[in-house]
């Protein structure tokens, strides 16, 4: 059964309060009623079964039946950072990632980045990607839906604290991402790295070792950033197994 993902706060006293958008898809598009049996997600590793007791006015009300907590086994963090691509490429990345099982997307301005955020419209930028985010997240019934962070200077970005295995993706490296996982445990913490079209530079390959990341190689192909995403984050889920 598909998990519809709410806040903490909507959830209290073995109730759960549904409102907004999602009050919507479920009222209107998906046509439940007061008797349906519904799964929900709060966000912070629990799903929640609950049958709706009530719908009225712009919400629907239901009454938890039992609750299930995502076994630490089971939880695993892949964090991407990525450089800034065009707004198609960027939400299809968003997208993507999500349903491969992303759990964080860190955008990054990197030297080579050709799309640089307004600050603007980063608010309202940051609102819609997050609407694709949750969307993908309840379409693929991932357990809850990835954090976003707002774009960040790449030296910045290595600057910051980054639990567990550190990869970053660069076209003159040949070591595969197999042999920078062989023997190394665990595995259910990374964080991996996809420049732009351009490339890294030199300078920030050399930054990205001093902080400990390891460079890796997705072959000899040449591949747009988008491309590149995809096929790094499917190799990664691949070798530790999330796919099974």
């Amino acid at each position: 059964m598909q998990v519809f993902f709410v806040s903490p706060h909507d959830i209290q006293n073995g109730k759960a309060v549904i409102t907004g958008d999602l009050f919507h898809h479920l009222k209107g598009a998906l046509r439940y009623a007061k008797g349906d049996e519904i799964r929900l997600s709060d966000g912070r590793g629990n799903i929640y079964r609950a049958v709706i007791t009530r719908a009225h006015g712009e919400r629907l009300e239901a009454e938890i039946q039992s609750k299930e907590e995502i076994s630490e086994q089971n939880k695993r963090s892949l964090r991407l950072g990525f450089a800034v691509v065009k707004k198609k490429g960027l939400e299809w990345i968003l997208q993507k990632g999500t349903e491969l099982g992303v759990s964080e997307f860190i955008p990054l301005l990197t030297t080579r980045t050709v799309v640089q955020p307004r600050e603007e419209r980063i608010e309202h930028q940051k609102h819609r990607w997050e609407k694709i985010i949750l969307e993908a997240a309840q379409q693929s019934e991932g357990e809850a839906p990835p954090t976003l962070q707002l774009p960040v200077d790449f030296r910045s970005f290595l600057q910051e604290p980054h639990e567990g295995i550190k990869l970053i993706f660069w076209e003159k490296e040949g070591i595969s991402v197999r042999q920078a996982l062989d023997d190394v445990e665990p595995k259910n913490k990374i964080t991996a790295v996809i420049g732009p079209e351009g490339g890294l530079t030199e300078e920030e390959i050399e930054w990205a070792r001093s902080a400990n990341f390891q460079t890796v190689s997705l072959g000899k192909r040449k591949l747009r950033s988008e491309t590149a995403v995809l096929a790094a984050v499917t190799v990664i889920q691949y070798e530790i197994g999330a796919f099974g």
